[in-house]
């Protein structure tokens, strides 16, 4: 009887091939799930770090927010101290200005305005005139003023800036802040704006923005989310545009 040999089977050659095709397609893959693993770690942290500062400026809020409520009264106290004058800001208001007049109960008389009376103690009491020479007054400066309104002063403020963007926190002086329901920050910058945000109610729906020629404007109710007038928290604003550097701000009024 014959042998029957079966001949079923890959060859040497054949083996070798598909194991070198089987080495090409795994560096293949391999070298692109390096690329997509590296490139969604880039993203990762990149929002990892936007997280994180907004975090940290929900936290700074909430404790501003938190003293704020502790010491609630204390806006109007500054206010009264203005209008009666405290030892520290006008030690001889009274007594060397208007000896016979009642000025200081009418804060609209015009009549015994005096150049020389310093800005925090007249800007609630006197037309935008007695201060001609004070940033963002009047409207008709050359920083453009905050047009039509009394002068207002800034007790603190920081900045951050990076590529189109330019972050500022300001803290006003409570004080300088009596009478109007708006508060105008005007800055001049170089390139265009074309955005102003600013979360946890820093920027809201009542407030609005003008720019142009390089000069931006930015008007706050001070009807909406009062407690950015109070003089204990900062007023968060974020502005956005193409080349956008150079932000200062030359004045703050209140009409």
């Amino acid at each position: 009887m014959k042998k029957i040999e079966s001949k079923k089977g890959f060859t040497l050659v054949e083996i070798v091939l598909v194991v070198a095709v089987i080495v090409i397609l795994s560096a293949v893959a391999i070298v692109g799930i390096s690329e997509s693993i590296n490139d969604t770690k880039e993203v990762k942290n990149k929002y990892a770090k936007h997280d994180f500062e907004m975090q940290a400026q929900q936290d700074i809020r909430a404790i501003i927010d938190k003293n704020s409520q502790i010491e609630g009264l204390e806006p109007t106290g500054a206010v009264v101290d203005n209008v009666t004058g405290s030892p520290s800001d006008t030690p001889t208001e009274t007594p060397t200005e208007t000896p016979t007049t009642t000025t200081t109960t009418t804060p609209t008389t015009t009549t015994t305005t005096t150049p020389t009376t310093a800005p925090t103690t007249v800007t609630t009491t006197t037309a935008p005139t007695t201060a001609p020479t004070s940033s963002g007054g009047g409207g008709g400066g050359s920083n453009g003023g905050g047009g039509g309104g009394s002068t207002a002063s800034v007790s603190s403020r920081r900045t951050n800036g990076w590529s189109d963007n330019h972050q500022d926190w300001v803290k006003f002086d409570a004080s300088s802040l009596s009478g109007g329901d708006k508060v105008t920050l005007t800055y001049t910058y170089t390139g265009s704006v074309t955005s102003v945000s600013g979360n946890f109610g820093n920027y809201g729906s009542g407030d609005s923005f003008t720019a142009s020629d390089g000069v931006l404007k930015v008007t706050l109710n001070k009807n909406s989310d009062s407690w950015r007038f109070s003089g204990n928290s900062e007023v968060y604003l974020q502005f956005s545009g193409s080349g956008l550097s150079n932000v200062q701000l030359t004045g703050v009024t209140v009409s």
